[in-house]
């Protein structure tokens, strides 16, 4: 009952936001897991609070079940299947697996956007890493839709901020590689990145001999038409010594089918 409950509220919500933006949603304490193997997945939260036009729900614990597999979403409400396919050139094509421990999110149209992540793992192609934490917030800016309110807010003015990120062994080679260290990376630490007007600052420490300062920047810009975030790297360096050239090498060479490189502009399709 709990599941038809709130998957029969997303459902009309996603049909109203064609005609309504989202004012409120609000999830506490979520728990996501999906399974790389089976495909298997479900979600549990508290206090889910949702307001769109005319459409008003609460519920003190929702629950969700799912499937996952080969880029495609499903879930069943009364009998009735849902799917959603992305594409192949989808990023999220590659999704395998994900696990949160507690994710808290607040959103408020025209107001801000806030994300508060304990504990995140993610299995995404042949790579798993997992993030202790992570802080997401942007600020205001008024849009038709709520996608377009969540890309125009981070874009206009957001922050995230992540204290560690730790790789599995086969990504601690590639991010070693990038910065020429002859032996893998298993972490990065204090990744700040800062977006003002779509112009953005990053800022991340490595570990190897000693704990070096990266430092870049440029823009970013998301088409909703075309789904694609490209961000036009301006700068990336460690002390006096460019990165630029090097990253932009390495992100071309991983041959991902879903991220490109033209030029300085790296294309990440959603």
């Amino acid at each position: 009952m709990k599941t038809s409950y709130l998957l029969g509220t997303l459902v009309v919500a996603l049909i109203l936001q064609t005609t309504h933006a989202f004012e409120t949603l609000q999830l506490q304490n979520v728990k996501l897991n999906l399974e790389s193997q089976s495909g298997a997945g479900g979600l549990v939260a508290d206090n889910l609070k949702l307001n769109m036009g005319p459409l008003r729900v609460e519920s003190p614990t929702p629950q969700l079940t799912f499937s996952w597999l080969g880029g495609t979403f499903k879930t069943e409400l009364e009998n009735i299947q849902l799917a959603y396919a992305f594409g192949p050139e989808s990023v999220l094509a590659g999704l395998k697996g994900v696990e949160t421990e507690n994710l808290t999110l607040d959103y408020q149209e025209n107001r801000r956007l806030s994300l508060e992540n304990h504990g995140l793992l993610i299995e995404h192609s042949d790579t798993r890493q997992y993030i202790p934490a992570l802080s997401l917030t942007c600020a205001a800016q008024a849009q038709k839709s709520l996608v377009e309110d969540l890309s125009s807010q981070c874009l206009h003015l957001g922050r995230l901020q992540i204290p560690e990120l730790n790789f599995d062994e086969l990504s601690g080679s590639k991010v070693a590689a990038s910065f020429e260290a002859p032996q893998a990376i298993d972490k990065i630490e204090e990744i700040d990145l800062m977006i003002l007007q779509k112009g953005f600052n990053l800022t991340f420490r490595i570990k190897y001999l000693f704990r070096w300062k990266i430092k870049a920047s440029g823009s970013v810009d998301y088409s909703e038409e075309n789904s694609r975030i490209t961000i036009h790297l301006a700068k990336a360096k460690v002390g006096f010594l460019s990165l630029k050239s090097r990253l932009l090498k390495e992100i071309a060479e991983a041959n991902l089918e879903s991220i490109k490189v033209e030029g300085d502009n790296i294309i990440i399709q959603i």
